[in-house]
């Protein structure tokens, strides 16, 4: 029998949150289950302004070119729709800019 001992990492977005509370802390999760409850706890505990949160499932996630995600806000909960993740990237810096005051958006 192998015993293995873990110890617990820091949360490292929570960490960045606290030290640079002037900053947009943007998160990525993914989440399977109990999808807007486990983000609306996450956005608290790690006082992120942001999470986007990846759907995992046949043919988007992981090992796949394509994925959907949700974009979550203390006040908002934006989908953006199946497709490339290089255009879903697009899309994400998009949202940020304009939910940043220090961020401008050259077309």
């Amino acid at each position: 029998l192998i015993t293995i001992k873990l110890k617990k990492n820091i949360d490292i977005l929570a960490s960045i949150a606290a030290r640079y509370p002037h900053r947009i802390n943007v998160g990525f999760a993914a989440e399977t289950t109990l999808v807007d409850s486990k983000i609306i706890e996450k956005l608290e505990q790690k006082k992120c302004d942001i999470i986007i949160c990846n759907e995992v499932g046949a043919g988007k996630g992981f090992n796949s070119n394509y994925n959907k995600v949700t974009i979550y806000t203390q006040h908002e909960k934006t989908d953006i729709d199946f497709g490339l993740k290089t255009n879903i990237a697009k899309k994400i810096i998009a949202f940020i800019c304009r939910h940043s005051a220090n961020c401008l958006l050259s077309s």
